[in-house]
């Protein structure tokens, strides 16, 4: 038994093929060989180690110990292992290769068996080598399990009895911390902290961070003279914090320790890390409990929020200046979006970093509630913050698709924000996703109460969400009292329809019951669509299980049970007779609140009337499979006393004209049937003896109750006893016993055993006169003659009915036969497969195609067959009779023989079809005959078009066939077009539709079929023709939905951007968003629409050209109709799918060049460094002391050209650029001969800037007309430029300097960041993020 301070563990086995290779510590023990013990820091391997140790009689020794000891021989116990503990101390503190050590002592020591326990990621595989070289084998290695909840509730309740340890557990899991009370040490502190603080952390950040101030420190008292327990804890987090931010900023999955040779792929390694700012100490804190271990060599921090929050919090430190702040920043927010793999590290800078709150908001705010900390931000910035979720909400309306159980919004709730958040939560036209968001976040916050009338109003608002409402009323409800919610419960009652009625049940439980009991009944019948209102049931589309109501049911008073069931049962009888499913929740409803009443002792003897009535409800819906019916027969099986109370209650108050057996089917069906209870049946024979048996009604009864008591061995003896105690010596109730006793067998089963005889004698005269005819036809039989070998054939291939079809083939032709005749008719099998007057393929392959077979077919099947079970090969055999028996094979699906017809078809086409030319050639055997005589259905095409094997096949003929067979029926000639679609030969089905759309279609479906064809092969040049196709012909979308996505909610067919978009644009107006009912009948109503139409906006948002954002943005202003919404969340899934391909991970030197005002190791640092030396050139010209403005202009008051603005722009940044090894190039080469204004340039990096004056005739187009096309396709910018303006204010059009008017009738901007902003609306939303837009202000410089 363990002591009572120590807590039993789990251990798992590596490297066993175990089911179960999990073991407990005497599991452990009873293994054989040498054991190593691995666990993460804190994990308690000494503990374990102690507990082994305790249990076998033996004192621990430590690893030092071991490797120091003289006489090794002396530590090792006899007949026991020896236990050694901390190897990784050993590591530690010792030069040269610890375990090279320990085995060398082992040894000297005779080799004793050993349990060995190290931290995990000290230990290497290499040191099994070792051991296995000494022992001959290697040891088993163990890991210590983690805690489960279950354990760590238990050990924290042992460990620290006084914390409520539910709620440290919870609030360890609200935050994502799970992984902290998985290690029994961090739990172990947590219980500390729960202990000591007043409160655990009330938010994020200061859990955080008090959760690293416990950890990172060395708590083992031998370690106090190594490295990490010599650190401050600012170099600890801090060096944790270079850490997180390398591993998360480069992609990383693990820091390594391991050599460079050695080193994991998407691992990085700690060396590298240690060369960041303040990383000195990155190897003392590697060794802490803040990493965990990964694998040999390997660690990761303990959970990526650590990880990201003090990531964030050293990244905070090292930006000082505000040149370093936004380059780091563009590291992050430079494709357009934050990528989900740094959206946690960029939440939590706008804590660490003041400096970076705003931007850090504005570009993802929705990530600064999720990830970060929003309780923590000052008033200015939480507005900002509730401002960007306000232009999140506008610009994604679902942008909590993904996210709609984080309760986050509690930091808004200040009463700054109160106007704003009540503008927002008190309409139902603003967004849902923000509403929801925010009432969620009401929420046990102050500011609720000064917002109860407004929730009020949304708690009782029909067009408000469930959600809505539900979290309305759980932030309103510390602010009224018991009868103000009595009164909205009523109310939501009375309302009806789906969602009242079901918050209205959320709230009784939410104050637990404290409604009356009519009120509760009410509710929860209106909840199953019943009311008192209408008297009738209305039907829901809601299916309710008793486990909804269980939580409620369950709170109730044993008092209110019996008032309950009263009412209910009253209820119920407005529930009609078909309606079984709610009858039968209702029904299980009682069945709980009678166990419960049973079993708390309400419910009584003297309930039995009452009870009787109650089960009226499981009576109508009697299922002993159900349940709660289940759980209430078992306990009203124990209840001897309540159960004879009702049973003679009914009896004597409730029985029926038709007799007995209907009183005890009636007790059956309510859970108390006499059936099968002796005791019960005794008691009622006995309260039929007190009466006279010469009674007709008491005879009746009696008879009556002796065939219920009746069972499959006659009465059981003392029921049979309390039966004569009535009978008493009666003669003709004795004969009806003895004819219980001596049942005659009924006619109909007399007729049915005489049929059987008669059919056994025509079997057997059937069988012989079939041996006796076979018998003369031998020679025939065994030469396989069409006359003689049929029948036989067709006996093999199971074809038979009067045969046994689960004998084996050759077993049931002996036993229709006879061995003699079997063995000629499988020798006359063989004999067919060599006949010269068998039918050819293709004769077979016309028959099929006319729906008739050759009856040369069985034989030749069972001939094969019969080959295949003996095992002899088609080798021999001609080719033109394997197609015709694959031909047969494959028409005759042989269900019979599933399993031999799948074997033989599979064989004959490994023997004829090796090559795809030959199979290509039996394909048009076997197909082209059908399509010649234009048959119906050909089964075939499936198989082509959908069959792997076959689709090659069906792309290589399909348009052929097409050509040569026109007229062929619509549905043969559709799977013709399948077999080209699925075979992805879709170049050879656009020759096939330019062709026939030179030609006259059969009617206006068969127009339309090939219409959508052309849409899907040849768009360009049919989209003229299809203007407004949707307007007339609304139902075409299902002609396209069936070509373009054959199977519901399936894979699309390929589409370009262009047609998907003109699809979704066309169709649109005519099917409005539908959701799915779930009373659809078909495939062709308005869900299906928009299910196809969801699709091809999947198709698009997949898509991360440019030319789908550019799609995209267009749908996206198009009709506010009900795919609006839609349609711009998956604008922004687009925009973040982006982010994540463009991003490019950031290596620990690329880091420590960015922070240390280095050179730029990336496209996306350049542009911000460009456009860092471009803002400090804006700052000089509109003021300093040299006058550098004046350049720009005339003498005469006129702004210079452009090329001379451009040189003088470019000697004033280009020095300053010059510094990070940046190069500047004047009229830089690009692709096809163009030239950029100017370009910088580093290694293979080049940016191109394109400079305009506000004259120029392209100025207001040039950012994409000129840079986006010509320049940013060269490889060097990664698509990345900046287009520079030069302003100068406004000037009459003599001077040639008169600002462009800009397009589209706009009037033109009155300052440059009026232009800059229009500039940036001009560009397609895609490029954005790529293309910066300056416009320089040079009128400064005006005379």
């Amino acid at each position: 038994m363990p002591t009572p301070t120590y807590f039993p563990r789990r251990l798992t086995i590596s490297g066993t093929d175990l089911l179960d290779n999990r073991v407990d510590e005497a599991g452990l023990l009873a293994l054989t060989g040498n054991l190593v013990i691995l666990g993460e820091p804190g994990m308690g391997k000494s503990e374990v180690m102690r507990e082994l140790g305790r249990r076998l009689g033996v004192d621990l020794v430590t690893a030092i110990r071991l490797v120091n000891a003289k006489d090794p021989a002396k530590l090792a116990p006899a007949e026991k292992p020896l236990l050694i503990d901390g190897l990784d101390e050993a590591i530690s503190r010792r030069e040269g290769d610890t375990v090279d050590a320990i085995v060398a002592q082992l040894e000297d020591a005779g080799s004793p068996p050993f349990i060995l326990s190290c931290r995990s990621r000290e230990w290497q595989a290499r040191s099994l080598t070792s051991m296995r070289r000494l022992y001959g084998a290697e040891p088993h290695v163990l890991t210590l399990e983690p805690f489960d909840r279950n354990e760590a509730r238990a050990f924290l309740l042992t460990r620290n009895p006084s914390v409520d340890v539910d709620h440290v557990l919870d609030h360890l899991a609200c935050h994502s911390l799970q992984d902290l009370y998985r290690n029994p040490l961090t739990l172990g502190l947590m219980g500390r902290v729960a202990e000591t603080d007043s409160q655990l952390p009330a938010t994020r950040a200061t859990l955080f961070e008090r959760v690293c101030t416990l950890i990172w420190p060395e708590h083992d008292p031998d370690r106090q003279d190594e490295g990490l327990a010599q650190l401050t804890q600012e170099e600890a987090l801090s060096a944790a914090g270079a850490i997180a931010a390398g591993l998360l900023l480069g992609g990383a999955e693990a820091v390594s320790v391991a050599g460079a040779a050695q080193v994991h792929q998407g691992d990085v390694r700690l060396a590298d890390l240690e060369a960041l700012p303040e990383a000195k100490a990155a190897r003392a804190v590697f060794s802490s409990k803040l990493f965990q271990s990964v694998g040999p060599s390997r660690a990761k921090l303990i959970h990526r929020v650590i990880a990201e929050y003090l990531g964030a919090r050293w990244i905070a430190c090292q930006t000082a200046t505000p040149r370093a702040r936004r380059r780091v920043l563009a590291q992050l927010q430079g494709s357009g979006g934050i990528p989900a793999s740094l959206r946690g590290l960029h939440a939590w800078l706008a804590y660490h970093s003041p400096a970076m709150a705003k931007d850090v908001i504005a570009a993802d705010p929705y990530g600064v509630l999720r990830y970060g900390e929003a309780a923590a931000l000052v008033p200015h910035l939480a507005d900002c913050l509730f401002d960007a979720l306000c232009r999140l909400a506008d610009d994604d309306p679902y942008f909590r698709a993904a996210d709609w159980d984080s309760k986050t919004a509690a930091g808004l709730m200040i009463p700054a924000l109160k106007h704003k958040i009540k503008t927002i939560i008190a309409s139902a036209a603003s967004s849902t996703h923000l509403r929801s968001l925010l009432i969620e976040g009401l929420q046990g916050t102050p500011l609720a109460a000064d917002l109860a009338d407004t929730l009020e109003l949304i708690v009782l608002a029909t067009d408000r969400y469930y959600s809505e409402r539900d979290d309305a009323a759980r932030a309103l409800l510390p602010h009224r009292d018991r009868v103000w919610w009595r009164s909205t419960i009523a109310k939501l009652t009375d309302q009806g329809g789906e969602d009242a009625p079901r918050l209205a049940l959320q709230l009784i439980q939410l104050i637990y019951g404290d409604v009356s009991d009519d009120l509760l009944v009410a509710t929860l019948f209106a909840n199953l669509g019943v009311t008192k209102s209408t008297l009738r049931y209305q039907p829901r589309r809601q299916i309710y299980t008793f486990a909804h109501f269980e939580t409620l049911f369950a709170m109730l008073p044993s008092a209110r049970l019996v008032r309950v069931l009263d009412v209910m049962t009253d209820y119920a009888r407005l529930l009609g007779n078909g309606n079984w499913e709610t009858t039968g929740e209702v029904a299980d409803i009682a069945a709980y609140l009678i166990v419960r009443g049973i079993d708390e002792g309400v419910i009584g003897v003297a309930e039995a009337p009452s009870l009787w009535r109650w089960l009226e409800l499981i009576g109508r819906v009697y299922d002993p499979s159900r349940d709660e019916q289940q759980t209430l027969a078992a306990r009203l099986g124990t209840q001897q006393a309540l159960r004879h109370a009702v049973q003679a209650y009914v009896l004597a108050n409730d029985r029926r004209n038709d007799g007995l057996r209907t009183t005890a089917f009636r007790l059956q069906r309510r859970l108390l049937g006499l059936a099968g209870r002796s005791d019960d049946v005794i008691i009622v024979f006995d309260r039929l003896a007190q009466g006279n048996n010469k009674d007709p009604a008491l005879r009746q009864d009696w008879k009556d109750l002796v065939c219920i008591a009746w069972g499959p061995d006659g009465l059981d003896p003392h029921v049979r006893a309390a039966a004569e105690r009535f009978r008493r010596g009666d003669k003709p109730l004795n004969d009806f016993l003895h004819k219980l006793e001596n049942p005659k067998k009924p006619a109909w089963e007399l007729h049915r055993e005489k049929l059987a005889a008669k059919r056994e004698r025509n079997r057997k005269v059937a069988f012989e006169m079939a041996r006796r005819r076979f018998h003369v036809m031998r020679d025939e039989l065994r030469a396989g003659k069409l006359d003689a070998i049929l029948q036989p054939a067709l006996a093999y291939l199971n074809k038979f009915l009067h045969l046994p079809r689960e004998l084996p083939p050759n077993e049931r032709l002996s036993f229709w036969l006879g061995p003699g005749l079997c063995d000629d008719a499988l020798s006359g099998f063989e004999a067919v497969l060599h006949r010269p007057d068998l039918p050819t393929p293709v004769e077979i392959a016309d028959g099929l195609a006319h729906n008739t077979t050759n009856n040369y077919s069985f034989p030749i099947l069972a001939g094969l067959h019969e080959r295949m079970r003996y095992g002899k090969g088609f080798a021999d055999l001609s080719t033109p009779l394997k197609q015709a028996a694959l031909l047969i094979s494959i028409d005759d699906d042989c269900r019979h023989l599933k399993k031999d017809g799948n074997a033989l078809r599979a064989a004959l086409e490994a023997e004829i079809m090796s090559t795809p030319e030959s199979r290509q050639t039996f394909a048009r055997l076997w197909i082209e005959p059908a399509l010649d005589v234009g048959k119906e259905h050909v089964a075939a095409l499936y198989k082509l078009a959908h069959d792997a094997e076959w689709r090659a096949t069906g792309a290589a003929l399909g348009a052929d066939w097409l050509t040569r067979f026109p007229n062929v029926p619509a549905t043969v000639e559709a799977k013709l077009v399948d077999c080209l679609t699925y075979g992805g030969a879709l170049n050879a089905l656009r020759e096939v539709a330019e062709a026939r759309a030179e030609t006259v279609f059969r009617n206006v479906d068969h127009l339309l079929s090939w219409l959508a064809i052309d849409i899907l092969v040849r768009f360009d040049a049919v989209r003229h023709d299809l203007s407004k196709i949707a307007t007339h012909r609304p139902d075409f979308i299902w002609i396209l939905r069936d070509r373009l996505q054959p199977t519901s909610r399936g894979r699309m067919l390929p589409l370009t951007v262009a047609q998907a978009e003109w699809i979704i644009t066309e169709f649109r107006e005519q099917w409005p968003y539908a959701e799915r009912g779930g009373t659809e009948l078909g495939s062709t109503n308005g869900n299906d629409a928009t299910d196809f139409l969801r699709s091809l906006i999947d198709r698009i948002a997949d898509d991360t050209s440019i030319e789908a954002a550019e799609a995209i943005a267009r749908l996206v202003t198009g009709p506010k109709d009900g795919y609006a919404g839609l349609i711009r969340h998956m604008a922004n899934e687009q925009r973040q799918k982006r982010a994540e391909e463009d991003t490019a991970p950031l290596t620990p030197a690329d880091l420590i060049l960015l922070l240390n005002d280095g050179p730029p190791a990336n496209i996306e640092d350049l542009k911000a460094l460009v456009r860092e030396e471009m803002a400090v050139a804006q700052r000089k010209l509109l003021g300093d002391d040299l006058d550098s403005v004046v350049e720009f202009w005339t003498d005469n008051g006129i702004p210079r050209g452009e090329n001379r603005c451009r040189d003088r722009l470019a000697a004033m940044i280009g020095p300053e650029l010059g510094r990070y090894d940046i190069q500047r190039i004047t009229e830089a080469d690009m692709p096809q001969t163009k030239r950029a204004d100017l370009a910088f340039a580093r290694g293979t990096m080049q940016l191109p800037v394109e400079i305009k004056g506000q004259w120029h005739s392209e100025v207001w187009d040039a950012a994409i007309g000129q840079l986006g096309t010509q320049y940013l396709v060269d490889w060097r910018s990664e698509q990345r430029g900046m287009y520079c303006v030069l302003w100068f204010g406004d000037f009459p059009s003599a001077t040639n300097r008169r600002l462009k008017p800009p397009p589209d009738g706009l009037p033109s901007p009155a300052s440059a960041d009026a232009m800059r902003s229009m500039l940036i609306k001009r560009i397609p939303e895609a490029r954005r993020a790529l293309i910066d837009v300056v416009v320089i202000d040079l009128s400064a410089g005006r005379p």
